[in-house]
């Protein structure tokens, strides 16, 4: 966090050099399995790329490729969660299907 701050510092915000340090720390959080806060930093990264680059330079397409898995990554573990919460909350086996199939809607839903 310390080399975002002087690079912040040193050319402002919103240049394209801050948005590579906000990308490589959102690897690195990925890396951790901390993917609700690299998704924040890579989220960061797009929108400074998409503002000063064009959607079609490398950068930003590499920068929205990354929220996307992030994304990705983010939904897959709140459905995982959603799944054992509700078997596990469940007595019944009908009861269990039934409440996995709409919590698993209520993600769809809220995934769009």
């Amino acid at each position: 966090m310390q080399s975002l701050d002087i690079w912040k510092c040193q050319l402002g915000n919103d240049h394209p050099h801050v948005a590579t340090n906000l990308n490589n720390l959102a690897l690195l959080y990925e890396s951790q399995g901390k993917y609700s806060e690299a998704e924040n930093l890579a989220k960061q990264a797009l929108v400074i790329c998409q503002n000063r680059l064009s959607n079609q330079h490398p950068n930003t397409q590499n920068a929205a490729g990354l929220v996307k898995s992030l994304y990705n990554k983010t939904f897959a573990m709140q459905q995982r969660y959603i799944v054992y919460y509700s078997l596990s909350t469940c007595k019944t086996s009908k009861l269990s299907r039934t409440k996995y199939r709409n919590n698993v809607n209520i993600a769809r839903t809220n995934r769009k």
